[in-house]
């Protein structure tokens, strides 16, 4: 996939060089974008405490050159949109959404333990294992953020302050209400995404 400053690639660690031997995928990004448009750095903290997760793709390395962020993950199977997309009615069976249902929320729960809301859930950014194709996978924490803040004052974790109008983050047919209100986005809103995300795979669509 490739945009005008975002890449992945598929690639191969060969034997002798840095990387550990096997495929994964790395995604890079330019760095003479604006700051706030760099999306890697973030995806990588985000997948580094996800590190003992079940659900979540394991974070090989990342970094950065003079010109360029990158980073190398595991590489997944076939997203549910692509899977979606391939079946001859666009539907999968009930039984299979529920099976995908609770594994999506157990992956929504485990990133929501480690304090972040991904902000864009969609078919898209739920993937099968390359291996293990009967587990559910989700990535793309390009937009995540964290929901807590460290209170000097009070030496405590807190609940963030809602921003009074926050950007428009996530895509526009998954996203909820909340979201096309530009209000802060919360666990709720990943929630609501992912309904709208399963109703689109038990339906024929497009």
């Amino acid at each position: 996939m490739r945009c005008c400053f975002r890449s992945v690639f598929s690639v191969k660690g060969l034997p002798g060089s840095i990387w550990p031997p096997g495929r994964f995928a790395m995604k890079v990004e330019s760095r003479y974008i604006d700051r706030d448009e760099q999306l890697l750095l973030a995806e990588a903290t985000v997948l580094k405490r996800m590190r003992n997760s079940e659900h979540g793709p394991k974070l090989i390395t990342a970094g950065r050159t003079a010109s360029f962020n990158f980073l190398l993950m595991e590489l997944l199977g076939r997203s549910l949109n692509d899977l979606h997309k391939s079946t001859p009615t666009r539907r999968f069976p009930i039984c299979t959404v529920l099976k995908i249902a609770i594994q999506a929320l157990s992956a929504l729960r485990e990133l929501h333990g480690i304090f972040f809301v991904h902000r864009d859930v969609k078919p898209g950014n739920f993937a099968i294992g390359l291996r293990e194709t009967a587990r559910i996978y989700i990535f793309d924490f390009g937009l995540s953020r964290q929901f807590v803040t460290f209170d000097k004052k009070k030496q405590r974790i807190c609940l963030r302050q809602p921003r009074v109008r926050a950007p428009f983050r996530g895509t526009v047919a998954y996203c909820s209400l909340n979201v096309h209100r530009h209000k802060e986005q919360g666990r709720h809103d990943d929630l609501l995404a992912l309904a709208m995300h399963l109703n689109e795979l038990v339906r024929s669509g497009r």
